[in-house]
């Protein structure tokens, strides 16, 4: 999965989409769909509090207006 986000097959909203449904996706941490997407660790981290998501929190845990948010300082 983090592959398929890394190589441009997926997008971030499918991916998050998919974290509702599959478990492995789900369990998958916000950092670690972020660095897929070429973010160093630093960036990720501070993109995250700015959006306001917790460092350890997992895709499927992600609200909707966390969701949007992420997707909108992304400009998805």
């Amino acid at each position: 999965m983090l592959a398929s986000l890394t190589s441009g097959e997926r997008t971030l909203p499918q991916v998050l989409a998919m974290a509702k449904t599959d478990s492995v996706t789900g369990k998958t941490k916000v950092a670690q769909l972020l660095t897929a997407l070429g973010f160093g660790p630093a960036r990720a981290m501070t993109l995250m509090e700015q959006v306001g998501i917790v460092v350890d929190s997992r895709a499927a845990g992600l609200g909707e207006r966390q969701r949007v948010a992420l997707l909108e300082a992304l400009d998805h």
